[in-house]
Formats: structure tokens, C-alpha cells, sequence
């Protein structure tokens, strides 16, 4: 047995704790013992009260301790066996689990984690919701103060304080009180009881001589206690405090990247418009040569129709070029007036200009739309719009597959606008979730060698200065293809100035 001196100095350095509250409360205990029976009926008490209650135990103890709490949970009328199977009672060996993350006499974290925390999953999955009761008895810590590693088992220790605030579960630790027999290893004995949120006093502490020195201990333990608890409530409100300071820190460097970005798509919106002044500068003079050729050659006499009616179409489609030329010179600001405009005269158009695509590539089409179906727009603006999706829908095509257009009058998406919807899909090749991203993008291509890059932005653009929008969803996998599908307020019947303004 011990000096009085020892058993003094122990006994006033043991948080308050009687009976079984440790096994209800979520705290980080640990269990000092001289006997080894009391000790496992104190540890049956434990467990037993998770179980009974529908909870839950991981218990890593050495070979016999384990025995013995087996012997004790059938006594107390635990069905051992079937905890096991249900995975409510989890057994392992301290030794083989100790050694998984052991690493030069050294609990090492990443491996400690590896080692517990599956179990503690395992074992919280096994209630299935119906309770979140979860208890752990380790005895780790001993095993390494039997052999001297003192330091490393008050670092294993505070593993476990981490890992039981991250799951949420109530822990106990055991040592056997001779193993603090020694007047050098009083200093580690308040460093092993520091770590710990509650202390279950050996079975001696009921041998104080008369019942004030026994009050007296318990109003000191109390104290420290409520200490504690102080000391605990202000490390979270640290803890919540600095989680608030990186919260700000977070939404700053976001609001910095976002300026950034917008910062870089503003420099591309204008190096798009400087190369579409150049662009447009170089081909403006042979627009104009072109446009006088067909209008010598429609005035020639004897002229078949067939060929008058394509070359009306060609100075039709050269006037729209010139004109998007000039606009994008900043000579031309739509001085053109808006018309109602038959989808329906554009949408065949549309299929005549690409009618040897469409043979080459043994593509059909399905035009469905009503002939009274009429937008209040510019002309050349709703059919260069039409060209584009349709070009891209053809270029997305396989040999043999098929492009629908379609316009009907109907509200906008959230039923508030009256006006007309169009539009033009394929059973192509589809988008990728990345091109999905990026098909509004200045000079964003995909068609290596021909494509721009600007023919859905400058799409987009125009439909949205006639007061509408573009929707789409393009998929790739067992059935491809892409649906562009745009939205245009007015239609026919609609107020003219209305139209006008929109």
C-alpha cells in the first residue's frame, strides 16, 4: 500500500465523481484503481448503461480486462454476442491496435485517426438513427505508462480529447494506481489529470479519516470543476471567434477573386470589340465590290428566275453583312426600323442558305411553326441569330441525324411576358459539362482551325438588345444533341410602341 503522504496528495488531486454519471455524460474521464474487480465492475456499470440504454461501445483493452467486462455485461443481462453481431459492442486488443500507430515511441495522429475513427463510425452506424449514444473505454494510455513512455501516453491522451469533440462520444481512460507509486511522478500524475474533463478517484478515496476532511475534498473538487468549465467555455468562445475571423478572411479573398475575374472579362469584352472594328474595317470594301457585281448581273437581260431569285437572296444576305460590318465600326446604330418579322419566311430561309450542308451531311429537318407567327424586331438582327444557332447545330451533327426548328407564341418562363419562343435543336454530338460553361465566352471555340469563337456571344448579345433571353441543355451519353431555345417579348397583336421600346 501507499504512504498517507501519497495517498493524500492523489486523493486531492481527483475530480469529483461518484456513482455512474460518467456514462451518461459526453466527457473525457479517466479511472484510477487499486482492485482489479472493482475496477471492471465499475467498467460493466459503463458499458452496460450504453447498451441498455440502445447506445454503443468501442472498448480497447488488454486481453483479460476484455474477459472480465464480458463476464460482468452477462451478469448485469447483456446479450454480449448479439451486440457484437450488431456492432453496438465493438472489442479490440490494445496492444494490436496501439502498434497500428506507434511510430518511434510515439502515438502518431494521422495513423491514431485511421485507427479509431472507422470504429467510431462503424459503431454510431449501427444504431440507425435511433439513439446517439456513444461510449469508448481505452487502455492504451496504460500500456504505455507500464513502459515508461510517460510523455507519449499524455500525447495519446490528448488525441483522444480531439477525436472525442470531433465524434461527439463519451470516453473513459484507466491506470492502475501503483503505477504512480513513485514521489517523481507526482508532476505527471496532475499532467495526466489535466487532461481530462472528469476524475473517478480510486477505491481508497472513501478512507479519509472523518466526514469533514471528505467534504472538504469535495467542495475543493467542485471548485476546480467549475474551474474547468470556465476554462473550457472560454476556449470555445476563442475557438468561435476565430471561426468568425476566418469566415471575413474567406469572403474577402472571394470578393477578390471575383473582382479579378470580372476584371479579366472586361479586358476580353474589349479586346473583342477592337478585333471586330478590324475585322469588319478589312471586309467592308469587298462586301461593297460584291454588292455592285450581283446588282450588274440582275440587271441582265434574259436572266433565268431560278438564278434571279438566288442572286436576290445573295444581296439580301451581302446588305445583312454590310450592315453588321458597320455596326461593329460604330458607323451604323441601327438606323433600320423594326418590322414584324415572319419566323416562319426566316426559318425556311435559314434551311435554304444551308441546304448543301445539309445534303452533304444527309441531314433532315422538321420546321414546325405557324405562318402568322411574327416578332416585332429588325430583320437582319432575328435572322442573323437563326444562321448562327443553326450552323452550329449543323457543324454539331453526324452524317444522318436531324435538326428541328420550332416558334409558337407563348409566355416567358415564369409566365409574365407574353411573346414567342424559338427553337432549334440536334441529336448531335452534345456538350461537355466544361463547353456548357464557356459557350457564352468571347473567342471560346471548340471548331479548331474554323471556329471564332464569337458567334453564340454576339447571339446572345442581339437577343438580348430585342428584350429577350437565351436558355439551353446539351447532353452527351446515350442520347446526345443540344436544344438552344430563345425568348422574344412582343409577337404579333402586340402594341407597336411597346414592341418598340422593348
Amino acid at each position: 500500500m501507499y504512504s498517507a503522504e501519497r495517498a493524500h496528495f492523489y486523493h486531492h488531486n481527483l475530480h469529483a465523481s461518484y456513482g455512474r454519471e460518467a456514462a451518461a455524460s459526453a466527457i473525457h474521464s479517466v479511472h484510477f484503481y487499486e482492485d482489479d474487480g472493482l475496477f471492471l465492475e465499475s467498467l460493466g456499470e459503463f458499458v452496460g448503461a450504453a447498451l441498455g440504454a440502445g447506445g454503443a461501445c468501442v472498448v480497447i483493452a488488454t486481453h483479460s480486462h476484455r474477459n472480465g467486462l464480458a463476464e460482468r455485461l452477462k451478469s448485469h443481462g447483456i446479450d454480449v454476442a448479439f451486440s457484437v453481431a450488431m456492432k453496438r459492442l465493438i472489442s479490440l486488443d490494445a496492444g494490436e491496435v496501439l502498434a497500428r500507430f506507434m511510430v518511434d515511441g510515439q502515438p502518431d495522429e494521422e495513423r491514431f485517426y485511421a485507427a479509431i475513427e472507422p470504429q467510431l463510425v462503424s459503431a454510431r452506424n449501427a444504431l440507425r438513427g435511433r439513439s446517439t449514444s456513444v461510449v469508448a473505454f481505452g487502455e492504451m494510455v496504460s500500456l504505455l505508462w507500464q513502459e515508461g513512455k510517460y510523455k507519449a501516453a499524455i500525447q495519446l491522451e490528448k488525441l483522444w480529447e480531439r477525436l472525442a469533440q470531433r465524434h461527439a462520444f463519451s470516453l473513459r481512460c484507466a491506470y492502475p494506481l501503483g503505477l504512480f507509486s513513485d514521489q517523481a511522478q507526482y508532476d505527471l500524475f496532475r499532467q495526466v489529470c489535466s487532461a481530462h474533463h472528469q476524475v473517478i478517484p480510486s477505491e481508497s478515496c472513501t478512507c479519509l479519516d472523518n466526514e469533514n476532511d471528505r467534504h472538504r475534498m469535495i467542495s475543493s473538487l467542485q471548485q476546480k470543476a467549475w474551474t474547468m468549465q470556465e476554462v473550457m467555455k472560454r476556449r470555445q468562445e476563442e475557438i468561435d471567434r476565430l471561426k468568425h475571423v476566418e469566415a471575413r478572411l474567406q469572403r474577402t479573398e472571394e470578393f477578390a477573386r471575383n473582382a479579378q475575374r470580372a476584371a479579366i472579362e472586361s479586358e476580353r469584352q474589349a479586346g473583342a470589340g477592337r478585333m471586330a472594328a478590324t475585322i469588319a474595317h478589312e471586309i467592308n470594301n469587298p462586301l461593297e465590290a460584291v454588292t455592285n457585281f450581283i446588282f450588274l448581273a440582275m440587271a441582265t437581260e434574259g436572266l433565268p428566275e431560278a438564278a434571279a431569285k438566288h442572286l436576290q437572296m445573295a444581296d439580301r444576305e451581302l446588305s445583312r453583312a454590310a450592315q453588321i460590318t458597320r455596326q461593329m465600326l460604330g458607323f451604323y446604330r441601327g438606323s433600320a426600323k423594326s418590322r414584324w418579322v415572319s419566323v416562319s419566311e426566316l426559318m425556311h430561309d435559314v434551311v435554304t442558305m444551308y441546304s448543301r450542308k445539309l445534303r452533304n451531311k444527309q441531314l433532315t429537318t422538321s420546321i414546325a411553326v405557324d405562318p402568322d407567327v411574327e416578332v416585332y424586331a429588325k430583320d437582319g438582327e432575328l435572322r442573323q441569330v437563326l444562321l448562327n444557332l443553326t450552323a452550329n447545330a449543323v457543324d454539331a451533327s453526324h452524317s444522318g441525324g436531324k435538326i428541328w426548328l420550332r416558334a409558337h407564341r407563348t409566355a416567358n418562363w415564369k409566365g409574365q411576358r407574353e411573346g414567342v419562343r424559338i427553337t432549334i435543336a440536334d441529336n448531335g454530338s452534345g456538350m461537355s459539362p466544361e463547353v456548357r460553361r464557356r459557350i457564352f465566352v468571347p473567342f471560346f471555340t471548340t471548331k479548331t482551325g474554323t471556329g471564332t469563337g464569337i458567334g453564340l456571344w454576339i447571339t446572345k448579345c442581339l437577343v438580348e438588345q430585342l428584350g429577350g433571353y437565351v436558355h439551353f441543355r446539351s447532353s452527351e451519353g446515350k442520347k446526345p444533341g443540344t436544344v438552344m431555345s430563345l425568348f422574344l417579348p412582343g409577337g404579333h397583336g402586340a402594341d407597336e410602341a411597346i414592341a418598340e421600346a422593348a
